[in-house]
């Protein structure tokens, strides 16, 4: 309806003339106001009475847009295509909202040369214009407060070969680093079932690093891409965080150790921290009410070990043995979006989509206590939510009761596979699924694997030879394969023993522990030497005799299938001339 045929019965003249101009001067200065102001003035017709609320139909909302590609700006709104002129590129972004409804909208913008910039608001600039002006490469738009309860924001970038991208929406990424956009299109798209949450924003984090031998800082980088740059062989020595928290209250803090192994004091968002000095370790945590709703989720590249286990809220990140950063990943995670490993105390969680895993079997090479393991490792999380850790896992208890198999957890938590371990005065052993089977005491297992080798010695069909194809029993030994394969008769585990140059390194990791010299020796240990001058292992049997593999009948390395002489392997007193070097001990 206009105003010529409104009825003007009891409207005093005066005011019918002020009314005439107020209008008349709004329309003076849409004449010279920039596009996206239109819309305050055109949401006007759009309002209701005064005292009342809106209903969920009634509810309007547009969005303003306008691109430059480093002159003018040309502006359009709800899902017009807005571009630059064929082969240049959009430099200038800027978003406006109009609703009824209490809101804004936060864009944050990817620039050539810089990375991600800080997130701007309803009228404010994204990208670099103006001097030394910088395409934009990708963009992530999203909604705050009231507004977010009825509209999804979705938007879609033009490439510079002229296609439209596929559309995102809410905070999702559009084009990509290294990408030439030419132009956008965003829509404010009605929610078919308005939610009652309001919106929060762009949530996240912008951080870089300067590495060893540069005087440049990166680009920023964000929401987990690496910063640095893993295995160059060169040291992180500067670091800087931002938080991009959206609508929320709330503050980041960081700090990180250095080579000279102090901790410096812990810096507020956009502060560097580092001063050229290697860094060896970080620890970074939220606070305020953002804390309540997100983790911050990190890790960092060592040399020579690599990307190590995530880390949480405050945790450290690193090595504390000089190993040098040369990457560094940051993310805030929702807490309904959880994943992985948490610490509860002085125990471990586990959790799957936000939830916490209970009663159930957890693969991952990912370890929440040794950050150094790589390998891929089964854990058991109990009905309580905790990690099993130097137990044994049994399915007729309570806490688990949903295992499918008995198991022993070890103290890093995973599951032993195919290993030898004390529990008290008991030796078990697992298989390769991690099924537990008693093995017995000590002295069972040594006696097991004593009597084997003395089995050995008394049947001569086996000989001396280090033939790589016979050496194993096919039918002869030398004195490390007989060895080893003694301690394996027993159900133990060798590892990669293979001869007596890695005896010592393989068995001390399967229950056996090195002893220097020969003092005090029992029955069952396993007598070394490996040096320059002698190599040689045997078995020490007790009453000062041991049983071995010494030499062929032909006085050398090789011979006939069999034990010719019958002291090829045999049973004989024990000679401290030998020149060993110490011994290895089950268990002790």
């Amino acid at each position: 309806m206009s105003l010529e045929t409104k009825k003007t019965a009891g409207i005093p003249c005066f005011a019918l003339a002020t009314l005439t101009l107020i209008l008349c001067a709004v329309t003076v200065i849409a004449c010279v106001l920039p596009q996206f102001a239109y819309a305050d003035e055109n949401l006007l017709t759009a309002g209701v009475a005064e005292g009342s609320e809106p209903k969920a139909d009634e509810v309007t909302a547009s969005i303003s847009y306008a691109v430059s590609a480093g002159g003018s700006w040309s502006w359009q709104s709800n899902g017009v295509a807005n571009a630059v002129a064929k082969g240049k590129q959009a430099k200038g972004l800027i978003l406006k909202v109009n609703s009824s409804l209490k809101g804004s909208v936060q864009y944050q913008a990817y620039v050539n040369g810089i990375g991600w910039q800080t997130v701007k608001s309803d009228g404010s600039v994204a990208g670099r214009v103006g001097k030394g002006a910088k395409r934009f490469e990708a963009v992530r738009i999203a909604l705050t407060g009231e507004l977010a309860t009825q509209f999804n924001v979705r938007y879609s970038v033009l490439s510079s070969s002229g296609k439209w991208q596929a559309w995102k929406q809410n905070g999702q990424q559009a084009g990509k680093p290294g990408a030439k956009l030419r132009g956008i299109k965003i829509e404010l798209v009605k929610k078919s079932s308005p939610s009652t949450k309001a919106g929060i924003g762009i949530i996240g984090v912008r951080y870089r690093v300067k590495m060893q031998g540069s005087h440049s800082w990166q680009l920023w980088k964000a929401n987990n891409a690496t910063a640095g740059k893993a295995g160059n062989g060169k040291r992180v020595q500067n670091f800087v965080l931002y938080l991009d928290k959206g609508s929320y209250a709330g503050a980041i803090k960081y700090r990180v150790r250095l080579s000279n192994g102090k901790w410096t004091g812990w810096k507020k968002s956009g502060r560097a921290i580092g001063n050229r000095r290697n860094i060896e370790a970080i620890q970074i945590k939220l606070s305020g009410s953002i804390a309540k709703e997100y983790d911050v989720v990190y890790r960092t590249y060592a040399s020579g070990v690599g990307w190590q286990a995530r880390v949480r809220n405050g945790a450290t990140a690193g090595t504390a043995n000089g190993r040098r950063i040369e990457g560094v990943r940051v993310q805030l995670v929702s807490k309904s979006h959880r994943s992985g490993w948490v610490r509860s105390g002085k125990s471990w969680a586990y959790y799957k989509n936000g939830k916490r895993v209970k009663s159930q079997w957890i693969t991952t090479s990912e370890s929440p206590i040794n950050v150094l393991t790589s390998a891929s490792h089964k854990y058991w999380i109990d009905a309580s939510g905790k990690l099993a850790v130097s137990r044994i896992i049994n399915p007729k208890d309570k806490a688990d009761s949903g295992s499918k198999f008995k198991a022993y957890a070890t103290r890093w938590g995973y599951i032993s596979v195919g290993e030898l371990f004390q529990i008290g005065d008991k030796w078990y052993v697992t298989d390769g699924s991690g099924v537990l089977d008693e093995a017995g005491s000590s002295s069972i297992l040594v006696d097991r694997y004593v009597q084997w080798a003395i089995d050995i010695a008394n049947d001569n069909s086996h000989g001396y030879t280090q033939d790589l194809e016979k050496r194993w029993g096919y039918p002869d030994y030398d004195c490390s394969s007989l060895v080893i394969s003694a301690v394996r008769s027993a159900g133990l585990n060798t590892g990669a023993a293979a001869w007596t140059g890695n005896m010592r390194s393989e068995l001390t990791r399967y229950g056996f522990v090195w002893h220097w010299g020969t003092s005090g020796l029992k029955r069952g240990d396993i007598l070394l030497v490996h040096n320059s001058r002698r190599q040689h292992t045997e078995i020490y049997i007790g009453n000062g005799k041991t049983v071995g593999a010494h030499i062929a009948e032909t006085g050398g390395i090789y011979g006939v299938g069999g034990d010719q002489t019958g002291h090829e392997i045999d049973v004989g007193p024990y000679y401290s001339s030998v020149g060993w070097e110490g011994y290895l001990r089950l268990g002790s």
